[in-house]
């Protein structure tokens, strides 16, 4: 089994009729489940491994086009199901199944590959084949065809209703229908029914009926009552299609999607969480520094494209290594922690806090110059300082320096725009802590 590949994990091996695959962009493979390397090995005779294009695995040409056009919706942002057979017939096999197209996007919403779920519904085709042809015969020939009195006295029973419930027609003379085939209605329709029949005097529905030696029967049933002049209804006829196969395999199917679906929810939450450990920092909960540089690459050069103003504002927590010197560093953490959330509390969700280094913290502002920089950068200001923490009986409170650095036409690298909000705070600091500056030139801050 292949560590690296997420979608070998021991439940989803464990699933013999379910594959899940994952290809890029070219169709080429990314990851898949141990049954899909059988399946392709299956019906295709061929190999399969990471890196290699699923399409020159597919050895028939009507199959490898219907695939690529399926692919090709997927990765156009469709969410398809479909249900397709695929297969060689010169020498292996051809199986039908339920395909589940959908798109993998990236962070940034792009489209970089997609995913399918595929269920083995090959049994199932065949149980619909066969059942469509038991459908014809019984339309013509062997319905089971049972009638009955008033009391529901069985009066008439065919042959296919012997072998349908194991009575020959001696033994069901007589009995009461019930009695025999132990019918229960499905959810408790058996009101609605009687409604229904009073009114309409025919009904179809399916019923869960019992066979002589105690099985479970399931039948497509449809009744009508016969009336006479006079007298009223004086009976009724039922016709029964043996549907017990169709709902077990119903049931089966039931079961596995609710499989694959609990599977999803757990492989989407492990992922979930995988992104948030790994983007954030785990004391502040503030993005951290390598995922605040991927964010700072996009957004500049969204910035360049479509010159849109972008600012950048570096601070950090004044004197806070004499603060844990003094008061020790779960103090100081406590301070770090109250300074992340004032400032979480005045900027916008597409804004991004990240922390930089120690005590030090960038916010990156999309859509906002200077000006509308400095604006927040007064907001937190003012909201900081009216933040306190309590240590050793006594109430501390926090400050902090702060940089602003805006990006100019001629800026060609993101780098350019750290620089220039450090040394925004360097001029912060120097001025007597707890103070802003902006990034105005090469020397010149205020």
């Amino acid at each position: 089994m292949d560590e690296n590949n997420p979608l070998q994990s021991d439940a989803l091996a464990n699933l013999r009729d379910v594959i899940i695959f994952s290809l890029d962009s070219q169709y080429r493979y990314t990851s898949f489940t141990p049954s899909h390397k059988d399946v392709m090995k299956s019906i295709w005779g061929a190999e399969t491994a990471v890196g290699m294009n699923m399409l020159d695995c597919i050895a028939r040409e009507d199959d490898r086009r219907k695939a690529k056009q399926n692919f090709d919706r997927a990765l156009a942002g469709e969410i398809l199901i479909l249900e397709e057979e695929y297969g060689d017939e010169k020498g292996h096999i051809r199986a039908w199944w339920e395909d589940r197209y959908a798109p993998i996007y990236d962070k940034r919403g792009g489209i970089v590959g997609l995913t399918v779920v595929a269920i083995d519904i090959t049994n199932r085709k065949r149980i619909e084949e066969r059942t469509r042809f038991l459908a014809f015969v019984i339309d013509r020939v062997s319905s089971a065809i049972i009638a009955t009195d008033t009391n529901l006295r069985v009066n008439y029973w065919n042959e296919s209703a012997e072998r349908l419930y194991g009575w020959s027609e001696s033994e069901a003379l007589g009995r009461d229908i019930d009695e025999i085939c132990g019918t229960v209605f499905v959810e408790g329709q058996h009101e609605l029914a009687r409604q229904i029949l009073t009114i309409e005097k025919t009904w179809r529905g399916e019923l869960k009926q019992r066979h002589r030696n105690g099985a479970e029967i399931w039948v497509d049933a449809s009744v009508t009552l016969f009336e006479d002049g006079w007298r009223g209804v004086i009976g009724g006829v039922t016709i029964n299609h043996d549907v017990t196969e169709r709902k077990l395999a119903e049931d089966e199917l039931r079961r596995t999607k609710e499989s694959i679906e609990q599977i999803n929810l757990t492989l989407r939450r492990a992922f979930e969480r995988e992104q948030l450990v790994s983007r954030t920092d785990s004391l502040t909960g503030a993005f951290n520094r390598r995922y605040f540089f991927e964010l700072l690459d996009y957004e500049f050069s969204a910035s360049r494209r479509y010159e849109r103003p972008l600012s950048l504002v570096m601070f950090d927590v004044d004197f806070l290594k004499k603060i844990n010197d003094t008061w020790g560093h779960l103090t100081g953490d406590e301070i770090l922690i109250e300074t992340v959330k004032a400032v979480r509390a005045e900027l916008r969700d597409s804004d991004v806090l990240a922390r930089y280094g120690g005590d030090e913290f960038v916010i990156l502002l999309s859509n906002s110059g200077k000006q509308d920089a400095l604006i927040v950068l007064n907001r937190i200001h003012h909201r900081i300082q009216s933040t306190f923490i309590k240590a050793g009986g006594k109430k501390l409170g926090i400050t902090i320096s702060a940089g602003i650095a805006s990006v100019q036409p001629e800026m060609d690298k993101p780098e350019r725009l750290i620089v220039q909000a450090d040394r925004a705070l360097y001029a912060a600091k120097n001025s007597g802590r707890n103070r802003l500056a902006v990034f105005d030139g090469e020397e010149d801050m205020s």
